[in-house]
């Protein structure tokens, strides 16, 4: 069984992107769920 990590899967592709130097995005998508207020 070849089993892929998510290195294998996904490279650095910040080339793709055209995001200032003085920005920074941060990806919160992998996170769990915000807590209720």
């Amino acid at each position: 069984m070849n089993r892929k990590t998510v290195s294998d899967e996904l490279s650095c592709q910040k080339e793709a992107f055209n995001v200032p130097e003085d920005v920074h995005y941060l990806n919160c998508a992998y996170m769990s769920p915000l807590p209720r207020v």
